[in-house]
């Protein structure tokens, strides 16, 4: 449904997740560690068209809490 380009780095199963106050959205990792579901790795920025400059909070997708480290 969106196009755009994402870290080099990026792996299958990564998630773009749009940070409130952020222009751009980020490319994160679920890491699991210990157990828990809502700890995420930062792999980096990405551009996704139609979703950059806050366009993708108006797309009523759930917002979660998580812990990026």
């Amino acid at each position: 449904k969106y196009i755009g380009m994402a870290p080099k780095d990026a792996l299958l199963g990564d998630v773009v997740c749009i940070v409130y106050g952020s222009n751009v959205p980020f490319v994160l990792r679920p890491s699991g560690i210990g157990g828990n579901t809502n700890r995420y790795r930062l792999v980096g920025e990405c551009y996704i068209h139609g979703i950059m400059d806050g366009e993708g909070l108006d797309l009523g997708i759930k917002v979660d809490q998580l812990m990026i480290y």
